[in-house]
């Protein structure tokens, strides 16, 4: 018997090709393994994803540590993991724009921002989802790497950490956006803060669990990781104005009050 892929000879009993790794192909093509095999190769989604998805709950640590260390069989891989949170984002953005988008509030302050302003911030927030989503990764990593660190991991391992924990809440969060996008799509934008504040308090408990501080040591971690995320947050947000002014997408007179 031959393999399809690379023509090296193998036993007819082989599940995979001893030389190039490719799984043999034994069944006609049907819509079930047709399914399964876009599910494996796109979003790598198998056990390992349930696995995956339990185990930040409960042991944060140990998925992000055993990935590290190199043990990554047992756990669904960071890039693909995040992968699914983005494609999952991507739903939501598109249900937002397809059939919400005239019932979300952007006033969500009640500061009487001027609708045709926010409606334009909003469309380049919509285009740039995808990118913003991925901003947060170094903004969070940074901020945990400089105050939650007994391990000594480097900027690259804490990146690869909160892929792990910004996906792992962004897919928590669908069906809670999902619900509340179909029940109340006013309160969409509202339920931001809460949700970034919980956010804050999850990924807290699994840095945590990874370097077990003293509780001495939590008194001043948690304010200062807080503070930096902040800054990193608030300093997007202004880079990302700034750019939209020198851009020439908005003007001051965008936010001269409403007559």
């Amino acid at each position: 018997m031959q393999c399809k892929n690379c023509q090296h000879n193998q036993v007819d009993t082989f599940e995979f090709c001893p030389s190039c790794g490719a799984k043999v192909i034994r069944n006609r093509l049907t819509l079930k393994n047709l399914g399964e095999d876009i599910a494996q190769r796109v979003f790598d989604v198998d056990n390992t994803f349930i696995t995956t998805f339990r185990q930040l709950f409960s042991r944060p640590d140990q998925v992000v540590d055993n990935y590290i260390q190199g043990i990554r069989k047992r756990y669904m891989n960071p890039i693909g993991y995040f992968g699914i949170a983005i494609t999952l984002s991507g739903i939501l953005l598109l249900l937002m724009r397809r059939f919400f988008r005239d019932r979300l509030d952007f006033d969500i302050y009640g500061q009487g921002a001027n609708p045709e302003v926010m409606n334009k911030v909003m469309n380049i927030m919509f285009d740039m989802n995808t990118l913003i989503f991925i901003i947060y990764v170094p903004i969070f990593a940074i901020s945990g790497w400089l105050t939650f660190n007994r391990k000594s991991y480097n900027l690259t391992e804490y990146s690869v950490f909160y892929m792990y924990i910004l996906a792992q809440w962004s897919i928590i969060l669908f069906p809670i956006s999902l619900g509340t996008l179909f029940i109340s799509p006013e309160n969409y934008l509202v339920i931001g803060i809460p949700l970034l504040i919980a956010l804050m308090m999850y990924s807290i408990y699994a840095m945590q669990r990874l370097n077990r501080f003293s509780t001495p040591q939590l008194v001043w971690k948690i304010p200062l990781f807080s503070i930096l995320v902040s800054v990193g947050y608030f300093g997007f947000i202004m880079l990302f104005y700034a750019v939209l002014f020198l851009t020439g997408v908005l003007t001051i007179d965008d936010f001269a009050p409403i007559k």
